[in-house]
């Protein structure tokens, strides 16, 4: 059975391609252009979320810092993104487990 999620998934990564591919290299650097990208993952994300399916709602963000690479993006500015999430994902999960 196909879940409209993996519909979601699919249409999430072409929009973040088109919006990183309409960027050239110098304004992929800018926070605006972080931030445009991240909207469109977090959109998605949001709405899983209020679902109780963490996986799902992990499986939409994964891609992200993967394509912001090869779009171009300097390696400390995506290093600086990752360090905190990576933090609040290991506070929530006990949290998470014990709501569900």
């Amino acid at each position: 059975m196909l879940q409209p999620s993996e519909l979601a998934k699919i249409a999430t990564i072409i929009a973040l391609a088109r919006y990183l591919s309409d960027r050239n290299t110098e304004h992929i650097n800018s926070f605006n252009s972080f931030l445009g990208a991240l909207f469109l993952v977090l959109v998605p994300i949001a709405l899983i979320v209020r679902q109780p399916d963490l996986g799902t709602a992990i499986s939409f963000g994964a891609p992200f810092f993967p394509m912001l690479y090869w779009a171009g993006m300097r390696k400390f500015f995506i290093f600086l993104v990752i360090s905190p999430l990576i933090s609040v994902f290991c506070s929530l999960d006990p949290l998470w487990q014990q709501n569900t």
